[in-house]
């Protein structure tokens, strides 16, 4: 596969798994620093990849709901008129897959999963839900048929300096002062079992402003609007809702500019985490598939406080039989000893 100039990448879901695909595009850069990469991602997460080096193109083909017969003919179409060498699919579907080959696409690598046995012209065994490793070094793994050995990527997202400069405006306008250190706090997540407790959130929140001379957002999509505001209303200032404010461009800019973020398991996280800023994860479930081992930050300054309960040999997610006791064993406390142990905010005011 030396020929290779035209390669298409496919990773259709939510933020944070698009996220822990890129690093992708940089081991194929160091392979084929001359090729043209297309990424195909789902709308939900098209923001993002304009903040990520190296894409040449993006293009968007959604599986967080079920495709109808014109998209799949529109992407057959665009990977025709895209004459493409090589194709990488990290989040196996039957519709890419066939696609993929009705476009004659030449070499087609992927998981084996959902006819990638038989439409792939190389596929290997998906066994990323076992968990026994990172999400990255899974779909890095597709690399090894390639030729190309890498064990971990962090995933890198770039804010130009212009964009910044442009929303500290808009901070301006939402009551907060860019000069001053900012928390973001995003207590919402895609699942309920995600969720560290509001109460908890309240507390921390107490005690930051206690001991931090900070401003404190609490941010989240508008599906999350209630929960942050909930949150928000038990404070009289310094602390403020931005839920359902930014889009997912806007909020990448806003975390670009954050000092710390403080987050469930969540696309936020995975956006913070390639910004490489100061970041704490709070984890729940205790199945290694779902845990951090394969979905954990890799930044160096990230931190993540996980725990699971020993009754919990299997976790049942969303029904699960002892109230979430994974997450309520993490206590406000230990997030503030985290950040006063490695200075994520600098001195306390008590220092």
């Amino acid at each position: 596969m030396q020929q290779i100039q035209r390669i298409v990448i496919f990773r259709t879901d939510r933020i944070g798994e698009v996220i822990l695909t890129t690093p992708l595009i940089k081991a194929l850069k160091e392979k084929y620093p001359a090729a043209h990469i297309t990424f195909f991602t789902s709308k939900l997460a098209e923001e993002i990849l304009q903040f990520v080096p190296r894409i040449d193109s993006i293009h968007t083909f959604d599986t967080l709901s079920k495709p109808n017969f014109f998209d799949f003919l529109k992407l057959i179409l665009q990977l025709r008129k895209g004459n493409f060498d090589l194709t990488l699919i990290s989040n196996p579907h039957k519709y890419i897959h066939l696609a993929a080959f009705l476009s004659g696409i030449k070499n087609r690598i992927g998981f084996s999963r959902k006819w990638g046995k038989w439409l792939l012209t190389h596929s290997i065994k998906d066994v990323r839900s076992e968990g026994k490793i990172h999400e990255i070094q899974a779909n890095l793994q597709l690399l090894n048929i390639l030729d190309i050995k890498q064990d971990l990527i962090k995933p890198e997202i770039s804010v130009p300096e212009i964009f910044k400069e442009d929303f500290k405006q808009q901070i301006c306008e939402l009551n907060l002062d860019p000069t001053k250190p900012i928390i973001s706090i995003h207590p919402g997540s895609s699942y309920i079992y995600k969720r560290w407790p509001k109460e908890y959130f309240i507390d921390l929140i107490h005690q930051l402003l206690k001991s931090y001379s900070a401003q404190i957002c609490i941010n989240g999509d508008a599906s999350e609007k209630k929960l942050c505001e909930d949150i928000a209303s038990h404070f009289s200032s310094n602390v403020v809702s931005l839920a359902g404010k930014f889009t997912l461009k806007d909020l990448t800019i806003f975390l670009s500019l954050s000092n710390l973020v403080i987050t469930n398991d969540s696309g936020p996280m995975h956006i913070a985490d390639a910004l490489n800023k100061n970041l704490i994860a709070i984890f729940g479930r205790g199945n290694e598939g779902t845990g951090p081992n394969r979905w954990g930050p890799k930044g160096p300054n990230s931190y993540i406080l996980h725990k699971v309960p020993g009754q919990c040999k299997k976790c049942q997610d969303q029904d699960c039989l002892y109230d979430y006791e994974c997450l309520k064993m993490t206590k406000p406390q230990e997030v503030l000893d985290l950040i006063a142990k490695n200075q994520l905010l600098g001195k306390s005011k008590e220092d």
